[in-house]
Order: structure tokens, then sequence, then C-alpha cells
């Protein structure tokens, strides 16, 4: 950025500029891969053009993602996707201890009816056995009216378990779905001020644009690039300046 900056700065001859723009944009179109048309067209009194159109092409995708990386809307979806796991363990290991806890009580109550349930090991009168016969049979049709009821309560249970679970869902889907809502009008604003600072300074807009090259196979290209889209620039500003002095005089 200093460097480009001290570059702008620069008041070099009308010529000087022009030489330094088609040199440097001639080498940078050149280093990027462009066409012998192309390149040929860099050094022609156009200075620089070849070079911004190529500056002008669309960003591919990781640029547009490091750009994003920049921004507080990522920090706080950053932030959001490390708490979302976290809250899922847990609410995992919520549900597990609640099954064991469930499974617990089932299996106290299953020992204590078979333990209610052994026979005994006693001799009696004829009389006796039919009555404690009669008593084990009504014992075991209370036993399985009482297990068909309990059956009845845990389905009722897990209905409205399953029920509460659902209306959890669909609160945490409405809080995903606000939540989303308020990135995108967050992470618009964030995008237009960003574009606006960009366009504030052409060197800050080269430097934007420049980025889509800064690959490892491609530091010279992009070295190059930035040469170029310097002087070019310095050589428009020159133009500039030396156009306001003739139509002054």
């Amino acid at each position: 950025m200093r460097v480009l900056e001290r570059v702008l700065r620069r008041q070099p001859s009308g010529h000087a500029a022009a030489a330094a723009a088609n040199g440097a944009a001639a080498a940078a179109a050149t280093a990027a891969g462009a066409t012998a048309p192309a390149a040929a067209a860099a050094t022609s009194s156009e200075k620089g053009r070849v070079v911004l159109l190529m500056l002008n092409r669309p960003l591919p995708p990781y640029v547009n993602s490091l750009l994003e990386n920049a921004s507080l809307v990522v920090a706080a979806d950053g932030a959001a996707n490390h708490l979302l796991p976290l809250y899922r363990a847990a609410e995992t290991l919520k549900q597990q201890q609640q099954q064991q806890h469930e499974q617990q009580q089932q299996q106290q109550q299953h020992e204590q009816q078979q333990q209610q349930q052994q026979p005994r090991q006693h001799h009696h009168h004829p009389h006796q056995q039919q009555h404690e016969q009669q008593h084990k049979r009504q014992h075991q049709q209370q036993h399985k009216h009482h297990r068909h009821q309990q059956q009845q309560h845990e389905q009722q249970q897990q209905q409205h378990k399953h029920h509460h679970q659902q209306q959890q869902q669909h609160e945490q889907q409405q809080q995903q779905h606000e939540q989303q809502q308020q990135q995108q009008q967050q992470y618009g604003r964030v995008r237009v001020e960003r574009r606006n600072y960009l366009l504030s300074s052409p060197t800050r807009f080269f430097l934007w644009r420049c980025m889509h090259l800064l690959q490892p196979q491609q530091q010279l290209a992009a070295a190059l690039l930035a040469a170029a889209a310097a002087a070019a620039a310095a050589g428009l500003l020159l133009q500039q300046q030396q156009q306001q002095e003739v139509s002054r005089s």
C-alpha cells in the first residue's frame, strides 16, 4: 500500500510516465497469461487499458471468501458454528441420561414384580391351595391391568415428549431463520460500506482487484500487475493533470 501510494505521489515527466505505464502494463499482461494482441495493445497509446480491463474481471469464490472472513458477519457466523455443536452435544447427553434413568426405573419395577410373583415353598391344605391359586390369578390379572395402564402412561409421556421436541425444533428453526435474516441484512450493510471504502481510493481499488492473483504460483504476475496498476494510475493521473494545465492555459 505504501509503495503504491509513493508511486502515485510521484510527478514524472509525461514521456517517462507513459513509458512506465506501457512497459509495466505489457509485462503484467504477458505474465498474467494475456494473448499476444492484448499484450501488444498494452504497449499502445492506451496506457494500461488492458490491465484495467483484466483487473475488472469477476473475482473467484475464494477471494470473496477471504473478504468475507475480514468482516464482522463471518466472525459472528463462526462463533455460532462453534457453539452449535456444543449445544447439540449437550442436548444428546441430556436425552441419553433421561433414557438411562427410565430404563433403570423399568428394571427396578420388573425386579420387584418378579419377587412378588415367586411361588411359596410351603405345603398347605387343599382349600388353602385353591385360595392361594385364586389369589394368584387375581394378582396376575391386577398386574396385567396395571402393566397395561403403565404402558399407556409411558406412551402418553413419549407422545408428550415428542410433541415438546417438535416445539423446540420449530422454535430453533424460527430463531435460525431470524438470525439468517439479520446476518443477511448486516452482510448487505458491510458490503456497501466496503464497496464505498474501496471506491474512495484508486490504490485500494487496484489492490483489491489484484487479490485474485495472489496464489503461490502467480506471485510474480501479482507483483507485476500491482506495479502495472500503480504505473497506469500514475500515468492516468498525470494525463489528467496535463489536461487540466492545458485547459487552464
